[in-house]
């Protein structure tokens, strides 16, 4: 079985922001958000969170570096899960036609 997944971190030296102004796909599919706190050990060095979304499975997971990230952060990741992109960046979309076209 083929999975997409996707990886984004926000790394502290190349933070990008979300780009509210540019929808998602209309298509994209509600995905179920688990947050796991405290997760420094699985995450990338200088990583604030990083959202793992598997578009085969319908989930998203949402790794924090801390115990209590700051709300900034938990925004931002979770408008990966709903199919929100970096400035400037379409990775997701692209990810997203390949799998729609499973």
């Amino acid at each position: 079985m083929k999975k997409i997944l996707v990886l984004f971190c926000i790394i502290l030296s190349a933070c990008h922001t979300i780009d509210y102004n540019k929808l998602p796909p209309k298509e994209w599919p509600p995905l179920e958000v688990t947050e796991h706190f405290d997760a420094s050990d699985k995450m990338p060095l200088a990583s604030l969170g990083y959202a793992w979304i598997d578009l085969d499975n319908g989930t998203c997971d949402i790794y924090y570096a801390a115990q209590h990230p700051f709300q900034w952060v938990q925004k931002h990741e979770k408008a990966h899960c709903q199919g929100y992109e970096h400035d400037g960046d379409d990775t997701l979309l692209n990810l997203f036609q390949i799998w729609k076209s499973k």
